[in-house]
């Protein structure tokens, strides 16, 4: 079950990543609109509800499945001098729960966008979301990075 669930949340960041790369050229591309058109809305809804669907995968593996945070879980700080669990269960769990919370708050404003200036702002947070899933992510240039494509 484990390597089932891995896999499908280290495929489904490219979904996010490439619905993250969209959303911000489609919402920049209106960046002069009066107001954000009803397409621009839903390819934002669809990278909100890809975030959310990797989130319920990183939390099956955080919660349960992952060897790494069984280890915290019974060894506690101890496990946390090791730096391969302090980076999955702090410096890649904690920012990618955050540009969740980013993420929603973006949809939000780009919901109630009837101004020019809101229809900017949430631009800028869901760009801010996607950059900080960007950075979060083990990609496999960084030291405790993953390959490309896990299968």
């Amino acid at each position: 079950m484990y390597s089932v669930v891995l896999v499908l949340h280290s495929l489904w960041r490219w979904v996010v990543v490439l619905l993250g790369i969209w959303t911000v050229v489609r919402m920049a591309s209106r960046m002069n609109a009066s107001v954000a058109d009803v397409k621009t809305k839903k390819v934002a809804s669809w990278f909100v509800a890809a975030i959310d669907i990797q989130l319920l995968l990183g939390l099956l593996l955080f919660l349960g499945l992952s060897p790494t945070t069984k280890r915290l879980l019974v060894e506690g700080q101890i496990a946390l001098r090791d730096p391969h669990v302090l980076y999955w269960t702090m410096e890649h769990a904690i920012p990618m729960i955050i540009a969740v919370f980013i993420a929603h708050g973006g949809q939000v404003l780009l919901k109630r966008a009837s101004t020019p200036a809101r229809y900017k702002l949430a631009l800028i947070v869901l760009g801010i979301a996607l950059l900080v899933i960007l950075v979060s992510i083990p990609w496999p240039f960084r030291i405790q990075g993953r390959p490309w494509i896990r299968l």
